[in-house]
C-alpha cells in the first residue's frame, strides 16, 4: 500500500484471465463494472477518495490566471473513458471515480477516521473477486480432468477353429468389469453381423446374427487390449482365420427344398430362415422308381444320389460341377433357398440292364418315360455296373479310344452324347442290332433313341448299369 498525492494504490496480480476495470461511485452509491480484455497480469489500482461532502472532497489544480478548477480524472484515463461509454451509468457528473487505473498525479483532500476501514473494505471487496475469478476457471479444467480418466483392460479371447450358427462365434474375458453394451463392433472379413452378450461381469461373447456362409473363411479381429472414456475402442487386435463348419445333412436339406432331390424335407418347427440347418425329416417322393435307387438314399451320408442332385445343381447355376459343395456352391445354395428359386425340371433317372436282351428305361418323376433295346460292353471291355451321374454331354463329338488288339479307333460325329463314368456314356451308334453286348463299355442306342433320351439327361443325372 502507498499513498501517491493524497491517494492510495493496492496492486495485486492474478494470472490467466481477462483483467477487469472496476469503477464505482462514492460510499454513497456503489457501482461496479467490468471492461473485457486479454491480458496475463491483471494489475488492480484502487484509488480511494472521500466523497462526503464535494467541498472537501473536489481535486483542485491551479490555473495559469492563478484561479483553481475542478479536475475530472476521467479526462486522464482512456480505459475508464471507454468503459464510461459502454456503462455511461456508473460515473456521474461531480462524482470521481474510487477504483481506477492509476495514472499522473493524484490528490486526497480530506482526513477523516474512516479513510482506514474504507480501504480495508474495497481491499477486501477486490481480493474476493479475484479469488471467484480464479475458481471459476479451475473448477471446470478439474471436472473436465476427472471425466476424462482413462481405463484400460488386457483381454483373452476363446475363438473355435470351425465356426457354427448353433454356437457363439468367440468369446472375451476382460482384466477388469466391462459391459457388452459399451463394446465397438467385433471386425470380421468378410463382414459377418454379429452382437455381444454379457455372461458375466467380466466376459462377454459374440453370437452372429446373420447367416454364416458354409465352407467359407472368415478373418476375425481378436481383441487383446482395450480403452474405455466415455466410449470404448479395441487398441490392439490379433488377426486369425476360422471357417464354417457344414454338415452333409444341411446340404441335403438345401437341396430337397429346392426339389434337386428325390426325397422331401420338413423341419420339426417352423423356420424363420430356410437356410438355416434345421432339426426335421426327410421323405422318399418316387416310390415308382426302382428300388435300387431308393436304396442308396442315406441321410447325412455323402452318396451318389446327393452327388448328382448337388452337380445338377452346379450345372443350373453355372460354378463348376464337382459334386463337391465349396464356398461358392454354399453361396448359391442359400441364396437360391432365400429367393425360392426352386428347381424347374423333372427328376430323371435312367436304368440299364444287361440280360437278354438289354434294355435302357427313362423314369420322368415317378413314371417310366420311355424304353429302348441297347448294347452294353464286350466281355473283355465290359460296362461297369453301379450308378453314376452324367457328368459331360455333347450334341456330336468325335469318340476315340484302343481296342480289345490294341489297335486304335477314332469315330467322328457321334450325335446325343452323355458321359457317365469314365469313357463310357450313352450314345447313339450305327449297329445291325441291338439288345446284346457289342460296346467297348458305352451304351448304344439306335440314332430315334439317342435323339429321345438326350434331353432328359442333364448333368447330375443318375445312371444305373444293372447286371
Amino acid at each position: 500500500m502507498q499513498l501517491l498525492g493524497g491517494g492510495v494504490r493496492i496492486r495485486t496480480g492474478v494470472r490467466g484471465f481477462a483483467g477487469p476495470c472496476l469503477t464505482t461511485r462514492p460510499r454513497r452509491q456503489n457501482c461496479q463494472c467490468y471492461c473485457s480484455g486479454s491480458v496475463s497480469l491483471l494489475v488492480l489500482e484502487v484509488v480511494v477518495h472521500r466523497a462526503n461532502d464535494r467541498s472537501d472532497d473536489e481535486e483542485l489544480e491551479d490555473r495559469p490566471d492563478g484561479g483553481r478548477q475542478k479536475t475530472d480524472h476521467r479526462e486522464d484515463d482512456p480505459q475508464c473513458q471507454s468503459n464510461e461509454k459502454q456503462h455511461p451509468d456508473c460515473l456521474h457528473q461531480g462524482h470521481y471515480p474510487s477504483f481506477v487505473l492509476f495514472h499522473g498525479r493524484r490528490r486526497f483532500n480530506g482526513a477523516g477516521g474512516k479513510y482506514p476501514e474504507l480501504v480495508t473494505r474495497r481491499f477486501a471487496l477486490v481480493t474476493a473477486l479475484s479469488v471467484g475469478i480464479v475458481g471459476s476457471a479451475l473448477v471446470p479444467a478439474l471436472g473436465a480432468s476427472a471425466t476424462s480418466a482413462v481405463k484400460s483392460f488386457v483381454i483373452t479371447s476363446n475363438l473355435p477353429t470351425s465356426l457354427s450358427s448353433q454356437l457363439p462365434l468367440l468369446r472375451l474375458h476382460f482384466s477388469d468389469a466391462a459391459k457388452a453394451k459399451n463394446l465397438p463392433t467385433l471386425r470380421t472379413h468378410p463382414l459377418l453381423a454379429t452382437k455381444w452378450q454379457q455372461i458375466s461381469t467380466h466376459e462377454v461373447q459374440a453370437v452372429v446374427t446373420g447367416s454364416l456362409q458354409p465352407a467359407a473363411v472368415y478373418t476375425i479381429d481378436l481383441p487383446t487390449r482395450m480403452t474405455c472414456t466415455s466410449t470404448c475402442r479395441f487398441t490392439a487386435v490379433r488377426p486369425r482365420l476360422a471357417s464354417v463348419a457344414s454338415s452333409i445333412t444341411w446340404e441335403e436339406q438345401l437341396l430337397a427344398e429346392l426339389n434337386y432331390l428325390p426325397v422331401s424335407f420338413s423341419a420339426s418347427t417352423p423356420q424363420s430362415d430356410r437356410s438355416q440347418p434345421a432339426a426335421g425329416t426327410f421323405a422318399w417322393k418316387y416310390p415308382n422308381l426302382p428300388k435300387t435307387l431308393q436304396s442308396q438314399w442315406r441321410v447325412g451320408v455323402a452318396g451318389v444320389i446327393l452327388r448328382g442332385a448337388l452337380m445338377n445343381f452346379q450345372s443350373v447355376n453355372n460354378i463348376p460341377t464337382t459334386g463337391i459343395a465349396d464356398a461358392a456352391t454354399w453361396s448359391d445354395l442359400m441364396t437360391a433357398v432365400h429367393s425360392n428359386k426352386l428347381d424347374a425340371t423333372t427328376y430323371n433317372y435312367v436304368s440299364v440292364s444287361m440280360g437278354s436282351p438289354e434294355v435302357l428305361t427313362l423314369y420322368v418323376q415317378n413314371h417310366v418315360k420311355f424304353t429302348t433295346p441297347v448294347n452294353t460292353g464286350i466281355s473283355v471291355s465290359p460296362t461297369a455296373t453301379g450308378t453314376y451321374p452324367v457328368y459331360v454331354r455333347y450334341l456330336s463329338t468325335t469318340m476315340s479310344g484302343t481296342n480289345p488288339d490294341g489297335s486304335h479307333y477314332s469315330d467322328p460325329g457321334i450325335q446325343w452324347v452323355s458321359y457317365f463314368n469314365g469313357g463310357d456314356a450313352l450314345h447313339e451308334f450305327p449297329r445291325y442290332s441291338y439288345g446284346s453286348p457289342q460296346s467297348l463299355g458305352c451304351v448304344e442306342m439306335p440314332f430315334a433313341s439317342a435323339e429321345t433320351v438326350y434331353p432328359f439327361t442333364p448333368i447330375g443325372t443318375l445312371v444305373t448299369i444293372n447286371q
